[in-house]
């Protein structure tokens, strides 16, 4: 498997133009554009330095929509995946912590993205100690699936883009004690 990768997230379409601006940023990169055919996404195997590269993407890379550092890249069976995620866990995710596992699967398998859900949810637990919490989770267990390829990385719970939290006042209070008037 690859010793380093980085997952691409674009907007169908731009593939080609975010590949383009990788490839300026690592000119040795192995970009590989729509792999297996499936739009949006671009896997990434560095030349030089992982880390900085994923940095760079994400500040520079303007048609990146999510931009994934994976920790490790391994066979897509759930067993495999589930233990990857433990080794890769211990010291990444504390007992005090939280966390969820988030997978995208691509292509046909003889499993569901909740079995490796599941799979991977146990052997994290087992290893950390840590508690699950799928609604505000301290920190996210990405699962990205390529054919028969399986990324995991591990982030902030902030990471993950939601529409609410418990800190978004309700704008209905609000608004229900206001009233417009147009006055001719």
């Amino acid at each position: 498997m690859a010793k380093a990768a980085i997952i691409v997230k674009t907007p169908k379409g731009l593939e080609r133009i975010a590949a383009s601006r990788i490839l300026e940023l690592d000119p040795g990169a192995e970009v590989k554009v729509k792999p297996m055919g499936f739009l949006g996404l671009v896997v990434v195997e560095p030349s030089k330095d992982p880390r900085s590269l994923y940095e760079a993407i994400r500040s520079e890379v303007l048609e990146a929509e999510k931009v994934l550092l994976a920790d490790r890249v391994c066979e897509a069976s759930p067993e495999r995946i589930a233990e990857a995620a433990a080794e890769v866990s211990v010291g990444r995710i504390s007992e005090m912590d939280t966390f969820a596992v988030r997978t995208t699967r691509r292509g046909r398998h003889p499993f569901t993205s909740l079995d490796v859900n599941v799979a991977v949810g146990d052997a994290v637990v087992k290893a950390t100690g840590a508690d699950v919490d799928l609604s505000y989770p301290g920190k996210i267990v990405w699962v990205e699936i390529v054919g028969d390829t399986a990324y995991l990385s591990i982030t902030e719970g902030s990471e993950e883009w939601r529409k609410r939290s418990p800190e978004k006042v309700e704008a209905l209070e609000i608004l229900s004690k206001m009233a417009i008037v147009q006055m001719p």
